[in-house]
């Protein structure tokens, strides 16, 4: 029977699957180096939690039922709520509580139901030097996987909440930009402001709708990121994807793919699902959308052993060689020498290692070696 794909699903080359191990080891470098700590989380939620933390949104959840219990549950829809139930369960908090994150969503999509995400999550803190840091440690991290052309978008998710009443309908509109539609809603005097262009302009705006809290914090989180050399532009009326926002929301672009390749903001009433009061905010890297856009090669090794000694010599090599942290495969096959050698360097090694018990003939390229005993090799890669 022939393997074949599930609607939906993907399978990774070795070098897409090499990216995504980079992608997981420079999250932890870079968040790390923020004060964060790593934490595993569940693929599953109740989808009681589900539906009151996303709404509509709910029903995109791949979801299954107990059997015994009858309980629905759902594979994860999103990181932050799992951040947040996870930490609400814990016997003893102790804030802030700053936390990293790796692994794959689910939900219903067209475009395929698993989606690669890493984030940050910032617990316990009320300030918008929080939000600020999160921003940062985003932009650091696509900085640090190869992107450099980047730019924040900067909204707070009260001012389309405000102005819509709530209505699922009109918020729908704000996200998919549907000015005649809006204008139809809420009126000419709004629909002009819909239409500035200058930010400066656009955030003035905000007083005559009794927005002015939300301008001034959008104001100090624009300034800090100035002062950090970090690229924004306000966007007032932007739209995140879940209902749970309640302060500053951002999207981080790619301008060089003009794609949004990172997003999050601030969740402070989100803990209350759990029965807990915790200020929050944090954002997540959408890796999915950079796989195809990124480098992509298989993984250097070191030292492939072809042993063609009596005793084992080479394998015996090469336990002293992984001792000293190479990375080192023994071929267990008994084809022919010079197939063996172009398979090795097909494969990512940098150098052949054909052992005649105490010699060696060291393979730089197919055909390029030199010889020398095993004792030589060892003094010479000290």
């Amino acid at each position: 029977m022939k393997p074949y794909l599930i609607s939906g699903e993907r399978f990774y080359s070795l070098g897409e699957s090499n990216l995504i191990k980079n992608f997981f080891l420079k999250a932890s470098e870079v968040f790390e180096s923020y004060g964060y700590d790593y934490i595993n989380l569940s693929y599953f939620e109740p989808y009681e939690y589900q539906e009151l933390a996303f709404g509509e949104k709910a029903k995109e959840a791949i979801t299954f039922k107990d059997s015994g219990s009858k309980e629905i549950f759902g594979l994860r829809l999103d990181f932050t709520t799992q951040v947040m139930r996870t930490v609400s369960s814990f016997r003893s908090i102790h804030l802030p509580q700053k936390l990293y994150y790796f692994g794959s969503l689910f939900s219903f999509d067209k475009k395929g139901f698993e989606r690669l995400q890493t984030g940050v999550e910032l617990i316990g803190v009320k300030k918008t030097d929080a939000d600020v840091e999160v921003i940062n440690a985003l932009v650091d991290y696509l900085k640090e996987i190869g992107l450099k052309n980047l730019k924040v978008i900067l909204s707070h998710a009260n001012i389309v909440k405000k102005l819509s009443g709530k209505r699922e309908e009109v918020i729908k509109s704000f996200s998919e930009r549907n000015l005649e539609e809006l204008r139809g809603i809420l009126g000419e005097n709004l629909f002009e402001v819909l239409r500035i262009s200058n930010e400066e302009e656009m955030l003035s705006s905000l007083d005559r709708f009794s927005l002015k809290e939300e301008k001034e914090v959008l104001i100090k989180v624009g300034n800090e990121l100035t002062k950090m050399g970090i690229p924004f532009a306000y966007d007032i009326f932007e739209v995140r994807d879940f209902p749970y926002y309640t302060g500053v929301i951002f999207e981080i672009y790619d301008l060089d793919t003009l794609q949004a390749v990172a997003g999050g903001g601030r969740y402070d009433d989100l803990s209350g699902l759990f029965g807990r009061d915790f200020p929050a905010t944090g954002g997540a890297v959408y890796l999915e959308k950079l796989i195809d856009n990124l480098p992509k090669e298989v993984e250097k090794k070191d030292y492939f052993i072809i042993d063609r000694s009596k005793k084992g010599i080479g394998k015996k090599l090469a336990d002293i060689l992984r001792k000293s942290g190479k990375k080192v495969s023994v071929d267990f096959t008994e084809r022919d020498i010079k197939k063996s050698i172009g398979y090795a360097f097909g494969k990512g090694f940098r150098e052949v290692l054909v052992v005649d018990n105490e010699h060696l003939r060291v393979f730089s390229t197919p055909e390029e070696w030199v010889n020398m005993t095993i004792k030589e090799f060892l003094e010479l890669i000290k």
